[in-house]
């Protein structure tokens, strides 16, 4: 499914096209900013030195789908943050299941 869809053709959408549109995202996020999970790490290493406290990657990755939640509580039709969720999850449960820390 495309990006650029109209935002009312996008409130028609059936759960495997969110799930197709949520891993063309993870790609297009990939080609634009690089590994996700170093990226991860780094956040999670500025997170600690911000809440005194050490930060995992995967809490960082759960973090923001807290925040997307709480964006779908306020825009129920906006699609993206529900696509972002997604993303978010599926970057934590890679993490959670790898073992290789970015130094």
């Amino acid at each position: 499914m495309a990006w650029a869809i109209a935002e009312e053709s996008r409130l028609e959408m059936r759960a495997s096209d969110v799930l197709n549109e949520a891993a063309d995202i993870l790609i297009q996020r990939e080609n634009k900013y690089g590994e996700f999970d170093i990226t991860a790490y780094r956040t999670a290493s500025l997170q600690t030195l911000i809440h005194e406290e050490p930060r995992t990657a995967e809490q960082w990755c759960l973090d923001m789908v807290a925040t997307k939640l709480a964006r779908i509580y306020n825009s129920p039709q906006h699609i993206d943050n529900y696509l972002d969720a997604i993303c978010y999850l599926a970057q934590a449960a890679h993490l959670a299941t790898t073992e290789n820390e970015v130094e």
